[in-house]
């Protein structure tokens, strides 16, 4: 288990009866089970814990006190069932959740063939998901949602697979950062993609990519016409 008060945490051991091993704990909502490194781990999502208009895609194993993270494997036949080999810490398995309706392609890209589904993106990367790939699938007209925001940014692929998205956003309010994406972090790409119309913000850093980049961005046009009212605000044609 974890202790310890403010911002000093330590793993706590349990040993065995009949063997000097280590057991660590699985975490799913307030339910603890003990483990061995190296022992088979099998859990079931609850769908009573996803959110109406969402389902379970997928599941992630965070450590709880270190920011490792492991992916699980589907088990064959059994829906919402994940294993995963146990690590050396303590660790929580929490949903990977998409909104409904959404296609994936063999390689896991979560596939945007209109603005509805350009829509259900957003909305699921902004439940956490800021590792999710996705690619374009033909051009998007009408885009009016803002800027994509996860914290600290986006750190999957968003393949624009040669399309473009013509946007219509209007912001006064006043923001830090400005784009398709509020911030791209350093494992994050966006290639392929051109973006059309017309963003009129009031921002410390806009683009039409991303208001702040750290990753990848590659192979992107920007042909939308971009008015910053910010005073002193930095605005690029790509990004910020």
């Amino acid at each position: 288990m974890e202790t310890g008060t403010g911002e000093e945490k330590k793993t706590e051991l349990i040993f065995a009866d009949d063997e000097h091993l280590p057991y660590y704990f699985v975490q799913m909502g307030e339910d603890r089970t003990p483990y061995q490194p190296g022992s088979l781990v099998e859990v079931t999502l609850p769908e009573t814990a996803v959110d109406e208009g969402y389902e379970i895609c997928g599941a992630e194993v965070k450590g709880l006190v270190f920011s490792d993270r492991f992916e699980p494997s589907p088990v064959e036949g059994q829906a919402n069932t994940y294993s995963f080999t146990m690590p050396r810490m303590s660790c929580t398995v929490e949903h990977v959740v998409a909104a409904k309706g959404l296609e994936r392609d063999e390689n896991g890209y979560f596939l945007v063939k209109s603005l509805d589904d350009l829509k259900k993106v957003k909305n699921t990367i902004e439940k956490g998901n800021d590792d999710l790939n996705v690619k374009l699938m033909a051009d998007i007209d009408g885009y009016q949602e803002g800027p994509i925001r996860v914290s600290p940014g986006y750190e999957g692929t968003f393949d624009g697979n040669h399309h473009s998205i013509t946007v219509d956003l209007k912001d006064s309010t006043e923001r830090e950062r400005y784009g398709l994406f509020d911030v791209v972090e350093d494992n994050g790409v966006v290639k392929d993609l051109t973006i059309q119309g017309k963003m009129e913000v009031n921002a410390s850093y806009a683009g039409a990519i991303a208001g702040q980049n750290h990753g990848t961005v590659t192979d992107c046009v920007n042909n939308a016409e971009i008015v910053n009212e910010k005073n002193g605000g930095a605005s690029g044609g790509i990004v910020g």
